[in-house]
């Protein structure tokens, strides 16, 4: 009863923690992270299934040979507590508070790991010189095994509990920081409407329930890159008399030099509709960002671009803007 136990449970944590990192491997399938945490989950649930008696037996009587089953238990197994702690060793030196109690679970579970291979050593040893171990064999090995599956993939089951907590609290923040997004991003669809990856069915709409706020803000991040580079160079001129006008009415450092960008992108906005040629004003303030920004990145660049988004419509903005058209073309 505690052996079956054992293997049902052990079988049942390792098919959780692996559907979980098999969703995160299809989000993101070139993290190497990823696919030693699917190996190793995959492992897992491998050698437990395999040990489990009636597939033991199932196995044994089709391959037509003794024991076979349990050559694939102890192999995976042993593979799999190799690849944890390479993987540990590799990541020790970044950890965080967080990754310190994973990895020690891993550790635990690896230490587990290694004592069922020694007791099976020992056992072994014991039977060549026909002498009988005073304990019960197979409640050992399971009680190893189980322990040992079970804290291995419990480690990884409490990452992925920790970031789907992560992201329902900032979900708050991103939603507020998406939306605020809104006006900038709808200008340079406008202009470009090639920027976005799905044609929105509201485009004008603003969006009050956003799924994924954190991908979204990557994705909408990507887009103003794409979007701003369409544009081309932005006059600092007018950036200059916005953020100065800014300045004026009492605005801080940040929100005056998201006037000046905010500015600067309503001209070159004006500009790329009409297919006239910007002036030859340097190179542009607001560069597109890389695809490659962390999550970090992603929140500290949106800050920066819902600032200039919520300054398209402000006075300062748009009468910098209309002085600085009067003075280009008088008519």
């Amino acid at each position: 009863m505690v052996v079956t136990a054992g293997h049902v449970t052990a079988a049942l944590v390792a098919t959780v923690a692996l559907v979980i990192k098999l969703a995160a491997l299809r989000r993101d399938p070139s993290n190497r992270k990823i696919q030693a945490s699917v190996a190793i989950c995959a492992g897992l649930g491998i050698a437990v299934t395999a040990g489990w008696a009636p597939v033991h037996s199932w196995i044994d009587r089709v391959a037509g040979a003794p024991n076979l089953a349990k050559v694939v238990e102890h192999g995976y197994l042993g593979v799999t507590v190799v690849d944890i702690l390479r993987m540990s060793h590799a990541y020790a030196r970044y950890a965080s508070a967080r990754l310190r109690i994973t990895l020690r679970l891993l550790s635990a579970g690896a230490a587990f790991g290694a004592g069922f291979v020694a007791h099976k050593a020992l056992f072994i040893a014991l039977r060549l010189a026909e002498v009988d171990p005073p304990w019960p064999e197979p409640v050992v090995t399971q009680t190893l095994v189980s322990l040992s599956v079970v804290l291995i993939c419990s480690s990884f089951v409490l990452a992925a509990l920790w970031k789907m907590v992560d992201g329902v609290r900032a979900w708050p923040r991103r939603s507020t920081l998406y939306r605020d997004l809104h006006p900038l991003w709808y200008l340079l669809y406008r202009a470009v409407p090639t920027i976005a990856l799905h044609r929105p069915r509201h485009p004008h709409r603003d969006s009050w329930w956003v799924w994924d706020a954190g991908q979204q803000l990557y994705r909408r991040c990507v887009e103003f890159g794409d979007g701003l580079r369409e544009l081309g160079p932005r006059d600092p001129e007018v950036a200059s008399q916005a953020r100065r006008r800014a300045v004026e009415a009492g605005w801080d450092e940040a929100r005056a030099s998201a006037a000046g960008d905010a500015a600067a992108i309503l001209v070159a906005a004006r500009r790329f509709a009409s297919r006239r040629p910007a002036s030859d004003g340097g190179e542009p303030g607001l560069e597109p960002q890389p695809s490659t920004m962390i999550q970090a990145d992603v929140e500290a660049e949106a800050r920066r671009l819902a600032l200039i988004s919520v300054a398209l419509s402000a006075e300062v903005v748009t009468g910098a803007v209309a002085q600085f058209l009067a003075a280009q073309d008088p008519t």
